[in-house]
């Protein structure tokens, strides 16, 4: 399966994914984002800290 389709199962799958852009008008890593409260790869925007979704980086993902 293309890694591009895989990521974007994920995404859909997991309760954690949200758009900072669409909830807050915030882009941070264009729109892909993670609320998960172990996500290490946050970016501080506008006072908030805003988590990137990347699967290198998910607390959740089974490597």
């Amino acid at each position: 399966m293309p890694e591009l389709r895989q990521k974007e199962i994920k995404y859909r799958n997991c309760s954690y994914f949200y758009s900072a852009y669409i909830e807050q008008g915030i882009l941070v890593n264009s729109g892909y984002n993670c609320r998960h409260p172990k996500q290490e790869e946050v970016v501080t925007e506008e006072g908030q800290e805003i988590g990137n979704c990347y699967s290198w980086s998910c607390p959740l993902c089974i490597k």
